[in-house]
Formats: C-alpha cells, structure tokens, sequence
C-alpha cells in the first residue's frame, strides 16, 4: 500500500472532533495572546515530546550529551510515569515525539511506550542512530506501529562519519536500515517511514548526492538535510561548512557567527504555544532547545499536566518578552 494512502489513512484514525476544537481553541489563543488572560480559551498542547532517555552510547560532537557538558541527571523513563503523562492528553494529542536527548532503543520499554501510544490515537515519530537495530528489534519496532523513524547518517563512509558521530559505526548504520526495510517488507507495512537524516557538515555537503543513493540503496523511504546547530562556534568551527547555505550561521559585522535568523521572542513562538518536552524524570519543559532543564514549568509525579499548563511558571513563560539564551539557535 502507497505511503501517501497509508499516511492517510492513519490521520483520519487519529484526528478526532475534541481534537479539531482543541487546535482551534489554541490557534485562536495563540493569535489573540495580546488579550488579558481571561478572554483566552483553555487549551491543551497537540504536540508533546517525552524522553525515554538521556544515555547515549555515541559521543558526538556538538551534543550536549556526547559532549558530556548535559547537567541533568541520567536515567529512564518509567513506563507506568509515561502511561500517566500520555493518559492525561490522550484526548487532545495528535503526535508525539518518542525521544529528546540520548538514543530511545536503549531503553527496554520503547517498542511498548510506542505501541502504547498508538492504541491511544497518536501519531508516534522517534530518532535513533541506529547502532543497535538487529533483526529481532526491526520486527518489535515494525510491530509496535510507530509512524515514523528518523535515522541519523551523517557521512558516505567511516571517515566522514566519525568526523562528527565518535564512537559510531557507519555499517552499523546501514544494518539497521536493511534489518528495518526488510522486516517493513515481511509484515506488509507501509509504517514506519524511513527518514534517513544528515547534518549537513564541513565534512558531508560535498556528498550530498551519494549520500542519497547509500541511503536509497540501503531502504530508505526518504533522505533530508539539516543544518547542524553548534554550541561553540569560535573553538568548534572545522565542523561548519564551507558554503554559507549549508549552515544556519553567519559572520556578523565583528566576525563572530550568529544564527543567519533573528532569535525568537519566545511568547511570539509557535512551538512555545502548542507543545512540551517531559524528561524521564517527568520534569515538562518548554521545547527540545531547553537542553538543560532551566525553564522546569514542574513535575508530572507531583501535579497533572494541566496544572502545570496554566499555573503561574508556564504562563509567565507564555507572556514574558524576553529573549531567551536558548533562542538563539533555533531555526523554527
């Protein structure tokens, strides 16, 4: 069955009339946020991201995890806490992203936190760097129903790849894309899609079209590039590509880089308005640039969700026109 077709079909499962309202209750907040607080509608998010965990098996340059510079503790994600925060938006929910920091499948639970997910109507995307993909783990991710994969292939061999993917193997890579093609191809399932991503870097944008024809040849349903977002641009810069639309950075007037789009005021942000990161911990934040947890709104394991969504912390965050630090990378 075409993809397109499939594709869908599962909108049509998942979207729902509580769901339409809620979207236009936030949209309609959203554009009249400049109203007192009174004469908004409640709403909830129609986008969350949950973390199954912060533990990596990579060290990868420019990640605050590989990089070892994340100040957050390491841990899991419980299945019973996931269960609690997917159960208090169920309702309201049309996606969710399976991951933040680390890598998901290193966590027993994924196919189950997933397969979860799915029974309750949501549509269910997750990353990995696909070092750990084996047969048998293929099926379970094929079988649990997830939507979308997207797999990190950040180079055209060994050498490129470990330019910015240390610890990585590149043929691990492609053994998890043929395991994941092949057991798609055995259980007659569109799903998930195959969304082999690229950072495009000093050492890939050279390689754009090979690259594609590796990723194709392997399984691959589809192929993008993304800028590679750096924390340390003056120490870090033999990452940064050569050509200037490669990269979402610039020279400003005193030779620094900064971002080539102006920082976001966060109250004027979309993604503020209608989504949340919660952390293994349970902890929600406001977007997947909080890398650090500094902007805690709270904790699932002491209040609900909606709580938390309309108590003080999140709605001066909502309102506040400051420009956070956390902004300044963001291309959104």
């Amino acid at each position: 069955m075409p993809y397109c077709f499939s594709f869908f079909k599962e909108i049509c499962r998942i979207v729902s009339w509580k769901k339409i309202h809620n979207l236009l209750k936030l949209t309609i907040t959203y554009r009249f946020k400049f109203l007192p607080q009174r004469f908004r509608f409640y709403h909830h998010p129609f986008s969350i991201a949950i973390e199954p965990t912060n533990n990596c098996q990579l060290r990868c340059k420019e990640c605050p995890t590989g990089m070892g510079t994340s100040t957050r503790p390491k841990g899991f994600l419980q299945f019973e806490d996931f269960q609690k925060a997917i159960d208090q938006c169920a309702d309201y929910l049309v996606n969710l992203t399976f991951y933040f920091q680390g890598e998901p499948f290193l966590h027993k639970d994924t196919c189950r936190c997933i397969a979860y997910a799915k029974e309750k109507k949501i549509f269910v995307n997750t990353s990995t760097n696909g070092q750990n993909i084996d047969e048998n783990l293929a099926r379970q991710i094929v079988k649990s129903g997830l939507h979308r994969l997207v797999i990190s292939l950040d180079g055209k061999d060994q050498n490129s790849y470990e330019q910015y993917r240390q610890n990585g193997s590149i043929d691990k890579v492609f053994f998890s894309i043929r395991n994941l093609a092949a057991a798609k191809r055995k259980a007659l399932s569109p799903f998930p899609q195959l969304v082999v991503q690229c950072l495009l870097l000093r050492s890939t944008e050279n390689d754009i079209a090979q690259i594609i024809h590796l990723a194709k040849q392997a399984g691959a349903d589809k192929v993008v590039f993304k800028t590679a977002q750096f924390y340390d641009l003056e120490n870090r810069n033999e990452l940064l590509p050569i050509n200037n639309a490669n990269s979402r950075y610039q020279r400003n007037q005193d030779g620094k880089y900064e971002c080539k789009t102006s920082p976001k005021i966060h109250r004027n942000c979309w993604r503020a308005w209608t989504s949340v990161v919660i952390t293994w911990d349970m902890n929600v934040l406001p977007c997947c640039f909080d890398k650090d947890g500094l902007y805690c709104f709270g904790n699932l394991k002491q209040n609900n969700l909606w709580d938390i969504l309309h108590g003080e912390k999140y709605l001066s965050f909502q309102h506040a026109p400051k420009n956070m630090s956390m902004c300044h990378n963001c291309i959104q």
